[in-house]
């Protein structure tokens, strides 16, 4: 394989299978990395009981998730984790810290804490999918064993049922309109709608 692979907005140049599978897997882990820091910064800024326990699942996820990126590093590559700066995963928490620091609002805050954990939620998908495409055309049968399959329905839904839980709240209470000038949608989010918060 040559040329170049199309991640995005992005063009990784890789000249085979096995260079692109080392490439994402450089990537995600740095990316989980800063997930990992970035997800206790919004725990700390967080009100809501809800949206903590959403946040407190997705952080064990995270650090379950960082162990099996090094089992890939040294079980597939044979060498110890190494991270590439990854510039989505930069992207989503700059705009993360900025919801934290420009919202003086509670309620408000942790809405839009929430629906970074879920842009966070949706990139991980992406990228354990990405992994598991390029493993096999790299002939890393034992990084599709690793991977298997890594869902993560529990804290996606949990995520999800915090945000219903907020957006409720402020339109109930605090804030009416606000979600709808916020985002240009109707308050709720739709039930089998997954991606609906991260494009």
């Amino acid at each position: 394989m040559s040329g170049g692979w199309n991640f995005g907005a992005r063009k990784i140049r890789v000249r085979h299978s096995r260079e692109l599978f080392s490439h994402l897997l450089r990537e995600f882990y740095d990316a989980e990395r800063r997930f990992s820091l970035g997800l206790e910064e919004m725990l700390r800024h967080a009100a809501d009981v809800r949206l903590q326990g959403a946040l407190d699942a997705q952080l064990a996820r995270t650090g379950r998730n960082l162990g099996l990126l090094e089992r890939l590093f040294r079980e597939v590559l044979g060498g110890e984790p190494e991270g590439s700066i990854c510039e989505p995963a930069r992207g989503i928490l700059l705009g993360a810290r900025s919801n934290v620091e420009g919202s003086r609002l509670g309620a408000v805050r942790d809405y839009l804490i929430n629906r970074s954990l879920l842009e966070i939620q949706s990139f991980e998908e992406l990228f354990f999918s990405a992994l598991r495409l390029a493993a096999r055309p790299a002939g890393y049968e034992v990084a599709e064993l690793i991977l298997g399959d890594v869902g993560a329905t529990e804290e996606v839904r949990a995520a999800r049922e915090s945000l219903h839980h907020l957006s409720e709240k402020i339109r109930q209470t605090e804030h009416p309109g606000f979600i709808q000038r916020l985002t240009g949608q109707d308050y709720t989010v739709p039930e089998d709608d997954t991606d609906t918060l991260s494009r």
